[in-house]
C-alpha cells in the first residue's frame, strides 16, 4: 500500500472473493436443504457424485448428516521517519497474517493423530504458553515472535473447533451455538482492543495480557468439560431420506 495506493490494495484484496464466487458455482447443493425441499433424487445424485469421487458405492437406504493493538509512536518530525514506521508496520501486519494459512496446517497434522478434544486443549495451551512472556516488556522481535506463535496455535485451535462442533452437535443446537458464538466474538473483537489500549497506555502491560491468558484458560476449561470425544466415531444422522433400496 506504501508503493502502489490503496486502488491495487483493493484490487487484490477482490480476488478471494472472486475465487470464492467461481468455486460455489460447481460446489452441489447441501444435501439437507435438498431434503428440506423434497428434492430427494437431486440429493442422491449429489451422493453418487461423492461415492465416485471415493471410489465407491452408496448403499442402500440412506441416512444424510444435516448437519496488537500496537501503541502508535509519537509522530516524526521527519517525513523519511515516518515512511519507514509505516514500512514497519505494514511488514508486521504481513508477518502476523501468515499464521491464518500456517494455522490451518497445524491443524490439519495433529486433529487426526490426537482427537478434536485434546487437539484444541494443546494448541490453546501452547497459545497460553507464548502469549505469558508478554506481560513484561520483551523486544520488538521477541515481541512479534510470540504474538505470531500465540496467534497461529489460537487459529489452529479454532479451525479445530469448527469440525468439533459440527460432529458433537445436532443442526438446531449447533446454528445457535455457533450464531451465538460468532456475536460474541464480533463484541469481543470490539471491547478487547479498547482496554487493552486503555490498559497499555496506562502502564499495565501485565493486565492486558493477563486479559486474553485468562480468555484462553476458560476455553480450555470449557472444552475439557465436554464430555464427548468424536475422533474415530461413527456419526449419527438426523435427517433421513424418504425412499428405500427399492426406489432408487
Amino acid at each position: 500500500m506504501p508503493r502502489l495506493g490503496w486502488r491495487w490494495l483493493t484490487v487484490s484484496s477482490s480476488l478471494t472473493p472472486l475465487i470464492v464466487i467461481l468455486i460455489g458455482c460447481v460446489v452441489p447443493e447441501s444435501l439437507s436443504y435438498l431434503c428440506m425441499k423434497g428434492k430427494t433424487s437431486e440429493a442422491y445424485k449429489v451422493l453418487e457424485k461423492v461415492a465416485i469421487f471415493n471410489r465407491t458405492k452408496v448403499p442402500p437406504g440412506v441416512l444424510i448428516l444435516s448437519p496488537l493493538i500496537q501503541k502508535d509512536e509519537e509522530h516524526s518530525s521527519s517525513e523519511e521517519e515516518n515512511n519507514q514506521q509505516d514500512d514497519t508496520s505494514y511488514g508486521n501486519i504481513f508477518i502476523n497474517s501468515l499464521e491464518e494459512m500456517s494455522s490451518a496446517f497445524i491443524a490439519i497434522a495433529i486433529v487426526d493423530r490426537v482427537g478434536q478434544k485434546l487437539s484444541i486443549v494443546m494448541t490453546s495451551t501452547l497459545s497460553f504458553f507464548l502469549l505469558l512472556p508478554l506481560a513484561w516488556h520483551q523486544s520488538d522481535i521477541a515481541t512479534t515472535v510470540l504474538l505470531f506463535g500465540s496467534r497461529l496455535f489460537v487459529a489452529a485451535g479454532m479451525t479445530i473447533v469448527g469440525v468439533y462442533v459440527n460432529e458433537a452437535y445436532p443442526t438446531s443446537v449447533r446454528s445457535t451455538g455457533t450464531g451465538v458464538m460468532c456475536s460474541i466474538g464480533n463484541i469481543g473483537g470490539v471491547v478487547c482492543p479498547l482496554i487493552a489500549i486503555v490498559l497499555v497506555e496506562g502502564c499495565h502491560q501485565g493486565a492486558s495480557v493477563s486479559l486474553f491468558e485468562f480468555v484462553i484458560l476458560l476455553m480450555i476449561v470449557s472444552v475439557l468439560m465436554i464430555p464427548v470425544e468424536t475422533s474415530g466415531r461413527e456419526l449419527v444422522y438426523s435427517i433421513l431420506i424418504m425412499y428405500n433400496s427399492q426406489s432408487l
